[in-house]
């Protein structure tokens, strides 16, 4: 399989600024709540650590337009998961420290593969197989794998840049 680093970099530094925004959004609705009220009722909001998904089948709408509104949070922060079905509707809360978790995990493997990438790199190993590839013509293939080598051919204790 061979490395993808764009991807591995896309992924750690998106990553690294969704987790940054989780956490200010996470932070901020300690003290804020927002909310987005369809005219049937369906809407989202996020508040007091969690954001909530609201659903529901109703033809009877006591609203004419959608409603959107930012309040104080008064409730306190709320760190698990809920679900609760009513009637034709439902309601789900994810606390946002999950995604945050996830976004951080993720981000953290993509700068710790690439770490190791460039320091096997700096090596003269092969990505893919860690073979050394010190000694080898500049572009070679790899003789163990067949994957690309990435360093030139220097001397053994040479570092070429």
């Amino acid at each position: 399989m061979k490395p993808h680093p764009r991807i591995r970099k896309t992924v750690k530094w998106g990553g690294a600024a969704v987790s940054v925004v989780l956490m200010v959004v996470w932070v901020g609705s300690i003290w804020y709540a927002a909310q987005y009220l369809t005219a049937f009722g369906n809407g989202v909001s996020v508040g007091n650590g969690r954001a909530n998904y609201f659903y529901s089948i109703r033809s009877d709408s006591p609203y004419p337009e959608p409603i959107k509104y930012v309040t104080r949070s008064t409730v306190p922060l709320r760190w698990w998961f809920f679900g609760l079905r009513s009637g034709p509707g439902w309601f789900v809360a994810i606390p946002l420290w999950f995604p945050l978790t996830l976004s951080l995990m993720a981000t953290a493997a993509a700068w710790r593969l690439d770490s190791l990438a460039r320091a096997r790199s700096r090596a003269g190993l092969c990505p893919k197989c860690q073979y050394d590839l010190r000694g080898l013509q500049a572009g070679g293939k790899c003789p163990e794998c067949g994957g690309e080598g990435s360093r030139s051919s220097a001397p053994d204790g040479a570092d070429s840049v």
